[in-house]
């Protein structure tokens, strides 16, 4: 699930550049490495603080049903098989939701 947001007075075109952004991503080899180490960094520094370690710990316990390091998560990472998961993503089912500010009543 991915969720995009933007304010502009051109929801038509912000739509349209989107959906190109979305249909021709490519991704660097260089670009996933460097995401890895932003994320492995982001680890890093959450090691300062307890409670962000334990809802990490908690966290894994709720969606994994065990506790797995992401470190080692992160490490097991490729690019080849990050390629062919990006091959299968769709992204024809979509929502588009427009929020108007409220008028002024007179």
């Amino acid at each position: 699930c991915i969720g995009i947001t933007g304010e502009t007075e051109y929801a038509d075109l912000f739509k349209e550049e989107i959906d190109l952004k979305l249909h021709n991503m490519v991704i660097s080899k260089e670009d996933f490495q460097r995401e890895i180490k932003v994320r492995i960094s982001l680890l890093i520094r959450e090691l300062d603080d307890i409670n962000d370690i334990s809802s990490n710990i908690i966290r894994s316990m709720i969606v994994r049903g065990k506790y797995i390091d992401d470190k080692e998560l992160l490490d097991q990472l490729n690019y080849e098989e990050f390629l062919k998961v990006m091959e299968k993503l769709k992204f024809d089912n979509k929502a588009f939701n427009l929020l108007l500010p409220k008028q002024k009543k007179n």
